[in-house]
């Protein structure tokens, strides 16, 4: 084998540190520059008929430009984690929640902008003025929303009308993560 004299060595370590130069120089355009880095947090609220809890985690684009983003789910602002329980009007018995909603920037200017949207999935159980709901649904601020389960007894996957992307927005103004 041969030895690497120390310009090689040298060399090296300098091509190794203008690519990482580099690398966080184009993370950084990506996000499309920034404010302040988002942190995590974390939330509980109870009421009289509702109960919830979550967490939000900074995505990288929560971390290196908050608030800036490419419109695209890859470069998320957040991941926010979210529980519910509910048994008021409207409901028999109690219902329950459960999501995961990744946040991130988008369509503005040059394909970056100050619009936010969100990306989610979750497991649902619930029984809404006589209807009874279980299954797992999935949804996109910009499309809509469907449910994979049951509904009122029959099997399959359904549109909702983006009914519970609209309950895990609530959910996640109460926990104090939104």
């Amino acid at each position: 084998m041969k030895k690497l004299d120390k310009k090689t060595k040298g060399e090296q370590l300098f091509f190794l540190l203008l690519m990482f130069a580099l690398l966080m120089g184009a993370l950084c355009v990506a996000g499309c520059g920034g404010q302040s880095c988002e942190t995590p947090k974390f939330g509980s609220e109870e009421g009289e008929d509702f109960k919830a809890v979550g967490c939000s985690v900074p995505g990288c684009g929560g971390c290196i430009s908050s608030g800036k983003g490419c419109n695209t789910v890859l470069w998320p602002q957040s991941c926010k984690i979210s529980n519910g329980t509910y048994s008021g009007g409207g409901t028999e018995g109690e219902g329950c929640i459960t999501s995961v909603d990744t946040r991130y920037y988008g369509d503005g200017c040059l394909g970056c902008g100050q619009m936010q949207k969100s990306c989610y999935v979750g497991f649902v159980n619930w029984d809404i003025d006589g209807a009874k709901v279980k299954g797992a649904l999935y949804g996109t601020s910009d499309g809509e929303e469907h449910l994979a389960g049951c509904y009122n007894g029959c099997a399959g996957c359904v549109g909702t009308g983006n009914m519970f992307g609209k309950y895990i927005y609530e959910l996640e103004k109460y926990e104090g993560i939104d």
